[in-house]
């Protein structure tokens, strides 16, 4: 379980570390095309949490967004911390969620994902910004989402979906709140 969570953590960091370390929980991991499987629900309360003073740093962002498929597989992954507040406009605090950004194809399907978290703008429980031909299937959040700047695009499940974007057959119980363009999914 510990190196699985090491692999998961440093996925956008270390495209090939799970073979590398020869773990039997992901499948080929790359930030571009292929598919990841989760195949245990993770606790992230022990990587990221108020008490800790750790955020999660999302897989993704605007200049490298995550465009393969990542398999939920019903998983769950919990207690998902993010406190990314600061009055600038940049990555570090935008583009918040489990996934900062997926473009071009990517996928995510049957995810389960619970926490708290706060960003300034594109912050969703599981994408911040959903881009170009991206789906989010048989997903669910539950928790609180919070985008702090006059125009967030802040949701439940995700941020902001553009260009031929689904969510299909997901649901939210988020406590959704924002400056601008807030929603329970979207």
């Amino acid at each position: 379980m510990k190196k699985f969570l090491k692999i998961f953590l440093y996925y956008a960091l270390i495209p090939n570390i799970a073979s590398v370390l020869g773990n039997n929980n992901v499948k080929t991991p790359a930030i571009d095309g292929d598919d990841i499987v989760l195949t245990t629900d993770i606790d992230m309360s022990d990587s990221c949490s108020v008490e800790s003073g750790k955020s999660w740093t999302p897989i993704g962002n605007s200049a490298t967004s995550f465009k393969g498929t990542f398999l939920g597989k019903g998983h769950h992954i919990d207690n998902l911390y993010i406190n990314k507040t600061a009055d600038t406009d940049n990555d570090q605090f935008n583009y918040q969620g489990l996934f900062g950004c997926i473009s071009d194809g990517g996928s995510i399907d049957s995810l389960h994902v619970s926490g708290n978290l706060t960003g300034r703008t594109y912050v969703g429980g599981i994408v911040g910004y959903m881009n170009n031909r991206t789906m989010l299937s048989n997903c669910s959040f539950e928790g609180s989402v919070t985008g702090r700047s006059n125009r967030n695009y802040t949701g439940g499940l995700t941020g902001i979906l553009t260009y031929s974007s689904v969510l299909r057959n997901c649901h939210s119980a988020a406590e959704v709140n924002g400056g601008s363009y807030v929603g329970g999914l979207a």
